[in-house]
């Protein structure tokens, strides 16, 4: 197809021979074929093919002229440069109705755009470090804001946002991801390839100058076809060498040039409603490190790839006269796990902008994978900021979302609350096909609620949250605000009372005891200072009652004029007690020899349950110096000792564990966990405790024994006495004033009102729902389902403060995941409820 666009290349080219030679009085006759040579020559290096009318290209310019200043102030233009656009406009105003050949119409097209190009890199405007220093102003702001947001939020974006999702194509302006959250994503990926192949370009220019307008940012990734347009994987095209061949002097090196002529005249044709160039963030290139594209690691050599980008930002921006580019490079970050592999293929700073990196994983992930992930962005991020550069993930996803709470626990957690992964911009997932490839939530899948909490998170910014991403970044003048902060009577348990405050921006928190200014208050918070969740621990006396104020202070000096004051009380009566506690009573536990389990082969017969729970109190004769516990099991554990938490296995290490919580397998084994010296310090000469949690999954607990040595001596063996809970639930919590028998004096009320998981969750046929009401009035307890259709309403009446509870049977439910939805005066409450037939 390249080869027959060559030849319409020349056919063009001659037109604009004839062309030239009609207007300029001379005779083609006249001319020698040498002199025709040279001015088919001198004019094909222009030419190439229009994407739209002049009339939209003369409506686009004069839009152009009329918002344009000339002057020397931020975003002016030198003097007289408006009147070389004006009669760049009236040539081509010229045209408009005339009898003449598309091929001349097509060049004046050019020409205009040509001509608006040139006069929006006269822009006067404040230096930036970027690639371009001839970038029109909307893509220099463009960048700035860019830089402004880092450290502050994250840009959602997503690849193919509109034009087609799971279940439904063919509408530009529908997105899944405002079919979830009623929103669109901040920033557009969209793709280069098809441009270059002519398909579909009004609806692709369509999407893009659309989510401009709305105020969101493009980026545009290049999966380049080879120049026989076969493929852009290396093995599907025998894994020739293309890049050498596209290179200056190469034999394929025409056909390159061809296509950026195309890209360029596009790129130069999309504009805003105000006549000028749309920014974009281009990235070609991208995953070099890999060896699966024809310009990765394998099929050219790192001076060769190097050549390739810098040759063709050069021709885009020098010849093409292309100044709405920001440039980004993104290789693999399974590359870049250690200082200095970013730069092994690398075209040098002064030719990129953005350092993004792409990232994808199958299947939920790992605690030792999440660790490296978030360690593996430090290495980029660093290297970007430290070069003033924009760090971005320029793609991420899991195809598939199996793991349900991936938007949170990828994208929130390991890069909002980390002190260098927060100067990352943006991220981008990848597209949705389709209900086995997509990377995004869609209506009715699991993933939502997740979504909707990483949408509502105040850190994420969506196409409705953005600042004018293309004016100049303005000084942030407004103070932080409170979020989330005790508004009612705090009651601690411990006399150590933890207070913990959330703000809508990163900010620095100080407390004292007296209403005053923030910066004569005399305590700072302990954790998360320049962060957006802060904590403090104030030492206190049981029985006490105080009250604190709390005074903010962004990054940029802005103060918050009045504070938010914390009411507390100490009541250690209130502490809770967890089943594998010292104080926590298990008289009413089942009690049996192990080994225990469901099969056959067991001592102690147990109720088939996913996960259940083990206590055994023993006597050492003296402190021990090293200790070891040995557990047979089918699934995973939890151990605890004297009421701490010792080891996992198979299990989940950064959430709180429950009932559902699954093992990474269910495989029948034996595990050693020797314990470190901090926790054979807190063994005692006397009475100890240990607690088990086995997680089988849904095979059940099929079988758990276990001992433990010291150095001293063996408490126990295999076959030794345990209480046990089988109850197909976790074991109930308790307050401390509860275990000992007493009633507070200071809580005789709920402190607030809370909606409690249900249990058992997942359920059939019934499950019990509980929930705490602080304040008397009218409260509803409504099932519905995923998509937000109303199920069953439970309660619907005046109730005054206490603890409630209702069972809730189904008779008609579907399997799937429901949401259990409280409303009172005081709020509303949300749990999400899984039934399984």
């Amino acid at each position: 197809m390249l080869k027959n666009s060559l030849l319409v290349w020349f056919i063009f080219s001659c037109c604009l021979y004839l062309y030239a030679g009609v207007t300029t009085g001379k005779a083609n006759s006249g001319e020698t074929s040498e002199s025709g040579r040279n001015r088919l020559n001198a004019r094909s290096d222009q030419l190439t093919v229009s994407f739209t009318t002049l009339e939209d290209a003369v409506l686009n310019a004069n839009a152009l002229l009329n918002s344009s200043t000339e002057g020397a102030g931020e975003g002016e233009y030198p003097g007289g440069s408006k009147a070389e656009l004006q009669a760049a406009i009236t040539a081509a105003e010229s045209f408009i109705g005339i009898d003449t050949t598309q091929v001349i119409i097509d060049y004046e097209i050019s020409k205009l755009y040509n001509a608006c190009s040139t006069f929006e890199s006269l822009v006067n405007t404040m230096p930036v470090s970027m690639v371009d220093q001839h970038a029109n102003k909307q893509t220099r702001y463009l960048w700035l804001n860019l830089k402004n947001q880092m450290d502050r939020s994250l840009l959602f974006g997503m690849q193919h946002a509109t034009g087609y999702g799971v279940g439904w194509t063919n509408d530009d302006d529908r997105s899944d991801i405002k079919d979830v959250c009623g929103d669109f994503p901040a920033i557009y990926g969209e793709e280069l390839r098809n441009l270059i192949q002519g398909v579909d370009v009004e609806r692709f220019r369509y999407r893009i100058t659309s989510a401009y307008k709305r105020g969101g940012v493009i980026t545009i990734c290049w999966h380049q076809l080879d120049p026989d347009n076969r493929h852009f994987y290396a093995s599907e095209i025998n894994n020739e060498k293309i890049v050498p061949q596209i290179l200056p002097g190469g034999a394929r090196h025409l056909d390159y040039l061809a296509k950026l002529k195309i890209a360029a005249e596009f790129f130069k044709s999309l504009r805003g409603n105000k006549g000028e160039a749309i920014p974009v963030i281009f990235r070609p290139y991208h995953e070099h490190l890999g060896t699966w594209f024809w310009w990765g690691v394998g099929h050219c050599t790192t001076a060769e790839y190097n050549q390739l980008w810098q040759f063709t930002v050069d021709y885009l921006h020098n010849t093409l006269n292309v100044h709405n580019l920001l440039w980004a490079i993104s290789p693999n970050l399974e590359y870049v796990d250690a200082e200095g592999e970013y730069f092994e293929r690398f075209p040098g700073d002064g030719y990129v902008d953005i350092y993004g990196v792409d990232f994808y994983n199958n299947g939920p992930v790992p605690p030792a994978m999440l660790a490296d992930y978030q360690q593996d962005l430090h290495t980029v991020v660093r290297q970007a900021v430290s070069n003033g550069k924009i760090p971005t993930l320029t793609e991420i996803g899991q195809e598939g979302l199996d793991d349900i709470n991936w938007h949170t626990r990828m994208m929130i957690n390991p890069i909002k609350h980390d002190s260098i992964n927060n100067s990352i911009a943006y991220a981008v997932t990848w597209r949705n096909a389709n209900y086995t490839h997509f990377h995004a939530p869609y209506p009715g899948h699991p993933s939502v609620p997740d979504f909707i909490d990483f949408y509502n998170d105040p850190y994420t910014l969506f196409e409705s949250d953005l600042p004018d991403m293309y004016a100049l970044p303005q000084e942030d003048v407004n103070a932080p605000q409170f979020t989330v902060y005790p508004e009612e009577q705090l009651v601690s348990p411990a006399t150590s009372v933890e207070i913990k405050i959330e703000t809508d921006e990163r900010a620095s928190l100080r407390w004292s005891y007296q209403n005053e200014a923030y910066d004569a208050m005399p305590n700072a918070f302990t954790f998360g200072q320049r962060q957006y969740a802060h904590r403090t621990i104030i030492e206190s006396e049981q029985g006490s009652e105080s009250k604190i104020y709390i005074q903010a202070m962004d990054v940029y000096g802005n103060r918050t004029g009045q504070p938010i004051a914390v009411s507390f009380t100490v009541d250690t009566l209130q502490a809770k007690i967890v089943w594998y506690e010292s104080h926590y009573a298990v008289a009413a536990w089942d009690y049996g020899a192990s080994s225990f389990g469901s099969g056959t082969d067991v001592t102690t017969l147990i109720n088939d349950v996913q996960t259940s729970y083990f206590i055994k109190d023993f006597e050492l004769s003296e402190k021990p110096t090293g200790a070891r516990v040995i557990i047979q099991l089918n699934g995973g554990f939890a151990l605890y000792i004297n009421g701490l938490e010792i080891a996992r296995y198979k299990l989940p290490e950064d959430m709180e564990l429950s009932y559902e919580t699954p093992p990474n397998s269910s495989t029948k084994t034996a595990r050693a966990v020797d314990l470190p010296p901090e926790i054979v310090d807190k063994l005692y000469a006397g009475k100890n405790r240990i607690g088990v949690e086995i997680h089988g999954g849904e095979a059940g607990v099929q079988f758990f024994d276990a001992l433990i040595q010291t150095n001293i001596e063996m408490p126990f063996y295999y076959g030794s006495e345990w209480y046990y809970y089988d109850l197909g639930n976790m074991p109930k919590s308790y307050t401390l004033g509860e275990i000992l028998g007493f009633a507070s004096v200071n809580i005789v009320l709920p402190e607030k009102t809370v909606l409690y998981q249900n249990y058992p969750n997942p359920f059939n046929p019934s499950t019990h729902i509980k929930f705490d009401i602080h304040a008397a009035g009218m409260i509803t307890l409504t099932i519905y389902d995923i998509l937000g259709q109303k199920v069953q309403t439970l309660v619907n009446e005046f109730r005054k403060p206490g603890t409630y509870g209702v069972v809730y049977s189904p008779s008609d439910l579907t399997s799937g995941l429901y949401i259990c939805v409280l409303k009172t005066s005081s709020g509303v409450y949300r749990d999400k409820m899984l039934f399984l037939k």
